[in-house]
């Protein structure tokens, strides 16, 4: 649900899943309509056990500043891979509060959370990772390559949703 195109999709199908009102078709017309700011980009790629992106890159220039801590948990061995949790600091959350009021276009980053919680809320880790499988854009691409996007299907689905509850 990352990427626009397969979150609206997501909103559509819990719309006919009877899971959201059907005026939350209007929410993912929103989501395909109103486009990511252009600061900067981390691409979608197929890894083995899905989506993945390397955080390094992302996440340093957060710890650098002392915007974010990330501890390591957990037993590191062949078998296992440790696992990382990240801290937003209070320098974190107060620099986000500022750039929230100095880069008003950072809202949208807001309210795709908002559209994310809506539609995952209640389902777990492993019902979410089957969600990306279901389209086989994402299940059929080669690990290490860029995940296709499904605008063209999402946009036609959704027009007939919405033409079918009256809301088009």
């Amino acid at each position: 649900m990352r990427n626009p195109d397969y979150l609206a999709d997501q909103i559509i199908t819990a719309c006919d899943q009877g899971r959201l009102t059907k005026e939350r078709l209007l929410d993912a017309r929103a989501v395909l309509e109103e486009r990511e700011p252009e600061l900067h980009t981390y691409r979608m790629l197929r890894n083995r056990h899905g989506a993945y992106e390397p955080m390094n890159n992302a996440l340093a220039v957060l710890r650098h500043p002392g915007l974010v801590q990330v501890v390591r948990a957990g037993k590191s061995s062949d078998t296992h891979v440790r696992r990382r949790d990240y801290y937003l600091l209070a320098a974190g959350a107060e620099f986000a509060q500022r750039l929230r009021t100095e880069v008003p276009v950072l809202a949208w980053y807001d309210q795709q959370i908002l559209y994310v919680r809506m539609v995952a809320e209640g389902m777990s880790a492993e019902e979410l990772k089957a969600l990306q499988y279901e389209h086989a854009e994402y299940a059929g691409t080669p690990v290490g390559q860029m995940i296709a996007g499904i605008s063209e299907r999402v946009r036609a689905r959704l027009a007939a949703a919405l033409e079918r509850e009256g809301l088009a």
